[in-house]
């Protein structure tokens, strides 16, 4: 996705103000509502709040527009802090939009949204994205209600409530009031408590003020009102109150992570969620039971957050710039504080100030009590997403990037990539990379044992960021990035197959890699997220023509949209040999004979993604010295579902096939094999060489398919279609049996990130939490004296009785039950389903296609009933029918129809009927999906009784 776009950052859709538009606000505001509707939320009105930069409040009213055309009551919080119309909206059960850009300049804005049960998760993003793709909604119809509401009453309340009228009584704070949306709230809940207050600053202007990295002005100015007034602290907030500043009586600033720690402490809970940002003096101090260290952002630490709600206990989770959240409910002197897992900054402000006054000491003194352990940060501004994850992935990989840098980087103890690059330095201090998710900018941290030294280190980093050559000034995004002489890393997506084994879920025209995992994302965005994270300069799928257009989908809802792809499409499976010869030719011709080519299946699921960054760039390495480097994956139990490699202590490389019982059991003993994952490491100059000795005819077929192939290139995608007559001159063959297993030039990582190939539905059962019997249910089922049974239903209740080891896969047209130890059996089923013709192995009831999909409601004897559901833009083949008539009647939308030399609009009510043997075009000219029922009748109702004539999808060749 482009800069000058919104999507999704840390925290809600981010971008520059120019890009909220009334129609991309309206868009993502419906698409959000969608959502929740889809996963069964029900609500009949929706909060909507602002921060005070300038642009917010025609934002927020373009979401009340776009909320109230749906028929939704708007209830406007006005200028309110973030966490109090997320408290007001949680305690009713409606969701809540509120429109603030947090801490970023007024140049940019956001928009977060919130639940009814609570702040958006990251699942809740690509559903949302791939809503919002669908375009602009219809014309508004303003139905519902909008009045205003008081979020700050009951938010006030909350906390003079739970702390009591004199918590901080004695205290002299001041408060710096710029322009935070709660400056006023802030004063008057330390005012309730007791404390004596000494507001300043405020601003008519929207001041950007950063927690993470406080403008000296703003420390100096708090510095002197302590000295004026006495005072024991000076407090304040970001832009939108849920980050708290905290300025002790020396006038040096508290760390996000150094509050979140004492506000633990005054709390007493030891369970913790932070981000890898946060103070190792956590660690240091014992304070802590348990810690999960997270990516930066909110949605992380929420999920940590749940993690540690299975232990039991309360549990809170805090960020490095400040924001606290509160995971369970608490309880002091019979009075409740609710739980509030969104980011907060009036209770971290009120429970280190409240600890203060019952400890005795000053807010220095309670720091004092954490290991000297002290971060600082600093940003710097200009550098694009595309420009810094390149830099990072640099910093990451080559040790002469890190030495250009400053020699001190070269060769860090640790190099830690659960955000952006972390690097422990053998002193054990710690200097740490990343890009910013909310705006163009690159932040660097650093770790030291005491202040001065820290901001000598920061200042020296900072120095040499700006010194980058290109880094920095975003109108030169659309040049050449300055390269060093180290190999570009290209992620070599397989995207193929039919998911046999996976049958009835997965199908010929919508296999494995297409599948939705637990939290909602396929197989496929999984992998395209996995080659985001190495940070590329471009990535390749090979796939075939069916696939390539979901896809294609599934690309623009990834974090690997904003990065060029080049979509290589196979006219016919060819196994995985003729795959990689294609794409070490491509990328020759796109970078070089040195790129290094990591070649991972689409469908395949790795659990630990920092460990994973960590073994490819390992292999990367040895790649680059000529090996051809296989990932040796740490067996886990004895299977008989993989090959294996054997290594020698002298570092040959032996393959083995799938072994049996007896023998998978000795292997996992012995020590010496390792499940052969399917992924590769090579450069393409070592690919060509390999297959020119091992398997010459691959590469001249491949070849010549290539030279052959027609290439269409739109926006950041290049899709190239291989020829289809020298393509079916590669023998189908793998990669192992015509390279690998040939070669002398292997090298092999072993790796233990937690893969799974999902090769079957023990494995797939295995993804899902079992219950107390060994049961896992995905939909709706009820089981009764049953065990180990694994049930995923779709529409439908699946009931259970009496059984043990059992897998039910229910979907609207098929349903498999098998015995757990016979699921490798299910390809058998499957192979029997495709011998004998039958249409459920190869297309669902719902099937997808490149303008949009059609659902199969109703079938009989010369019968057919279809839903159609045309994407806004989507434009069908001009086709004809020899067997069957069509029948159109609209229910949504507007439809174009072209019959014969005619062309006609219809809408709502309205149908057009098709005659056998006619020429005929359906497309939506809309905004909206277009939706239609079909009825078919006819002698033959087959999806091959179609003749195209024309097709901007390419599909015209295959169907002659």
């Amino acid at each position: 996705m482009a800069d000058d776009e919104i999507r999704f950052g840390t925290s809600g859709l981010r971008g520059p103000v120019g890009a909220f538009t009334q129609n991309d606000v309206a868009v993502a505001t419906i698409a959000f509502l969608d959502h929740l509707r889809a996963h069964g939320h029900r609500f009949d009105q929706l909060v909507i709040g602002w921060d005070r930069r300038p642009s917010s409040p025609a934002i927020a009213r373009y979401c009340a527009d776009a909320a109230r055309s749906t028929g939704i009551g708007v209830l406007s919080a006005g200028i309110a802090p973030t966490p109090a119309i997320a408290a007001f909206a949680l305690a009713r059960k409606i969701p809540a939009i509120i429109v603030t850009g947090s801490h970023v300049p007024a140049d940019r804005n956001g928009l977060k949204f919130y639940r009814p049960d609570g702040e958006l998760a990251k699942a809740d993003e690509a559903p949302i994205v791939a809503r919002m793709a669908k375009g602009p909604p219809g014309p508004a119809s303003v139905r519902g209600p909008q009045r205003a509401l008081d979020v700050l009453t009951p938010w006030l309340a909350r906390y003079v409530d739970f702390f009591g009228p004199g918590a901080l009584a004695g205290l002299k704070l001041g408060i710096y009031l710029h322009s935070a949306a709660g400056g006023a709230l802030l004063v008057k809940a330390l005012e309730r408590l007791g404390a004596e207050i000494f507001p300043y600053g405020a601003s008519d202007t929207f001041l950007a003020v950063d927690t993470e990295a406080l403008d000296e002005a703003v420390t100096e100015q708090a510095a002197a009102m302590i000295t004026t007034h006495n005072l024991d602290a000076v407090v304040s907030t970001d832009g939108d109150g849920d980050r708290p500043v905290i300025i002790d009586g020396a006038g040096v600033a508290l760390g996000g992570d150094v509050i979140g720690a004492l506000t633990a402490r005054a709390l007493e809970i030891t369970r913790i969620a932070t981000p890898v940002t946060s103070t190792t003096a956590l660690e240091l101090s014992g304070w802590f039971e348990q810690i999960i260290r997270t990516p930066i952002g909110s949605p992380h630490v929420i999920m940590a957050l749940e993690k540690l709600a299975d232990g039991g206990g309360p549990a809170v989770g805090f960020e490095a710039n400040g924001g606290f959240l509160l995971g369970s409910d608490l309880e002091r002197r019979g009075a409740i504080l609710p739980a509030l897992p969104t980011r907060d900054a009036l209770l971290p402000i009120i429970s280190v100030l409240e600890y203060a006054v019952r400890q005795g000491l000053s807010v220095a003194g309670l720091a004092a009590r954490l290991p000297p352990r002290r971060v600082l940060a600093d940003r710097i501004c200009g550098v694009s997403p595309q420009r810094g994850r390149a830099f990072l992935g640099k910093l990451a990989d080559q040790r002469q990037t890190r030495f250009a840098l400053d020699p001190m980087l070269a060769d860090p103890a640790n190099i830690d990539l659960t955000d952006g690059v972390r690097l422990t330095l053998p002193g054990h201090e710690i200097v740490h990379f990343r890009q910013s998710g909310n705006a163009p900018e690159l932040r660097c941290y650093v770790e030291t044992d005491h202040n001065g030294g820290g901001r000598e280190l920061l200042g020296a980093m900072m120095a040499a960021l700006t010194a980058v050559p290109g880094l920095v000034h975003l109108e030169h995004r659309g040049k050449q990035v300055t390269k060093n002489n180290a190999p570009a890393i290209i992620p070599v997506i397989l995207c193929g197959g039919e998911g046999a084994r996976l049958w009835p879920v997965s199908r010929k025209e919508r296999p494995k890699p297409f599948l939705p995992m637990p939290d909602g994302r396929t197989l496929i965005c999984h992998a395209l997220d996995r080659a985001a994270a190495l940070k590329p300069d471009r990535l390749m799928v090979v796939t075939n023509q069916d696939a390539s257009f979901q896809l294609i989908d599934e690309f623009n809802i990834s974090n690997a949209a904003s990065l060029p792809l080049d979509l290589v499409i196979e006219p016919a499976p060819r196994n995985t040999a003729p795959a990689i010869a294609v794409a070490a030719l491509k990328a020759v011709q796109t970078v070089g004979k040195d790129a290094v080519l990591l070649v991972l299946p689409a469908d395949h699921l790795i659990s630990d993604e920092s460990e994973f960054i960590g073994r490819v760039i390992e292999a990367g390495a040895l790649a680059a010295t000529g090996k051809i480097v296989v990932f040796a994956i740490a067996p886990d139990a004895p299977s008989t579902q993989f090959g294996y490699i054997e290594l020698a202590e002298d570092g040959a490389v032996a393959f083995v096939e799938k072994p049996d019982a007896e023998t998978a059991r000795e292997f996992v003993a012995g020590g010496r094999h390792f499940w052969n994952s399917g992924m590769f490491c090579l450069t393409a100059g070592t690919a060509l060489h390999a297959f020119a000795e091992h398997a010459p005819d691959i590469l001249e077929a491949a070849g010549k398919a290539l030279d052959a192939a027609a290439t269409h290139k739109a926006d950041a995608i290049t899709r190239t279609v291989l020829d289809a007559r020298a393509f079916a001159r590669c023998p189908a063959i793998s990669f192992d049996y015509a390279v690998m297993e040939k070669s002398d030039a292997i090298g092999a990582i072993r790796c233990d990130f937690g893969w799974s190939d999902l090769g079957s539905w023990s494995a797939m059962a295995a993804l899902e939490p079992a219950d107390e019997n060994g049961n896992r249910v995905i939909g709706e089922a009820v089981l009764v004296n049953s065990r180990n049974v694994f049930v995923r239903s779709g529409a439908r209740m699946v009931g259970v009785v009496g059984l043990d080891d059992i897998i039910i896969i229910d979907t609207p047209d098929a349903l498999l039950v098998v015995h757990a130890n016979a699921v490798g059996d299910v390809k058998t089923l499957y192979d029997q389903l495709r011998a004998s013709g039958h249409d459920v192995h190869k297309v669902h009831r719902t099937a997808r296609r490149p303008w949009g999909s059609y659902t199969v409601l109703l079938e009989g004897r010369g019968f057919k009933i279809k839903r159609i559901t045309v994407k806004p833009g989507g434009r069908l083949s001009l086709q004809m029918h020899y067997h069957r008539s069509e029948h159109w009647v609209v229910v949504s939308g507007t439809a174009r129809i072209t019959y014969g030399d005619e062309e006609r609009v219809i809408s709502v009510n309205q149908s057009a009927y098709i005659q056998k043997g006619a020429r005929h075009r359906l497309e939506n000219p809309g905004h909206i999906d277009l939706e239609l029922i079909e009825v078919q009748c006819g002698d033959y109702l087959g999806e091959d009784d179609i003749v195209r004539f024309d097709d901007v999808y390419g599909r015209v060749e295959e169907q002659k």
